[in-house]
C-alpha cells in the first residue's frame, strides 16, 4: 500500500486538546534528528560525546598504514547509538593530524613505535567529536576530551 504524500507548504500551526487549541504541540523540530536517524540510520553533521572503544594501527585496502579509530557515538534524544571510524593515514603529509589528535587525548610519544601501546590505553575516553557527513567519506575530528577512564595512565615510554 502506498502512502499519500503530506503537503508541507503549509505546516500545521496549532492543535486541539481538551477542546482548547495549543499551538506549540506542533513544534516537533527539537526531535528532528532522532526522527532522521531513526528512518535513515545516518549521523548528521554536528558535534556528538563519543567514546572511543578501540584505536589501533592497521593497513588499509591499498596496503598503506593507519591509525583506525572506532568511536562510538550517542545520537541524542534517541537513546541510539552509532559507531563511527576514523581514519588517520600514517604518511609524512599525516603526521601532522595523527600530533594533533594525539595532543587533544592528552597522548605525548618520543617516537611512533609506542604508538600501538598509546592507543590501546585511549579505550574508554570520553570525547566531542565534530561529524561532517559531507561526500563519500565522513569527515571525524576530536574536538577536546571530556573523560578518561579511571585507570588511564600516560603510557610510560623509554627515551
Amino acid at each position: 500500500m502506498k502512502h499519500k504524500a503530506f503537503d508541507l507548504s503549509s505546516p500545521i500551526k496549532e492543535t486541539v486538546e481538551n477542546n482548547e487549541v495549543v499551538e506549540d504541540m506542533c513544534d516537533l523540530s527539537d526531535l528532528n534528528d532522532a526522527y532522521l536517524f531513526a528512518r535513515d540510520g545516518k549521523l548528521k553533521s554536528g558535534k556528538y560525546t563519543g567514546t572511543i572503544i578501540k584505536a589501533r594501527v592497521q593497513k588499509s585496502r591499498a596496503g598503506n598504514r593507519q591509525v583506525v579509530w572506532d568511536v562510538r557515538v550517542e545520537i541524542p534524544l534517541t537513546g541510539f547509538a552509532t559507531v563511527i571510524k576514523k581514519f588517520n593515514p600514517l604518511t609524512e603529509k599525516g603526521m601532522y593530524w595523527l600530533h594533533r589528535d594525539l595532543t587533544i587525548l592528552g597522548i605525548v610519544l618520543p617516537d611512533l613505535n609506542h604508538l600501538p601501546e598509546a592507543l590501546h590505553s585511549l579505550t574508554g575516553t570520553t570525547v566531542e567529536v565534530s561529524y561532517k557527513a559531507e561526500g563519500s567519506y565522513p569527515s571525524v575530528s576530536f574536538n577536546r576530551v571530556i573523560s578518561v577512564p579511571r585507570e588511564f595512565t600516560q603510557p610510560e615510554v623509554s627515551q
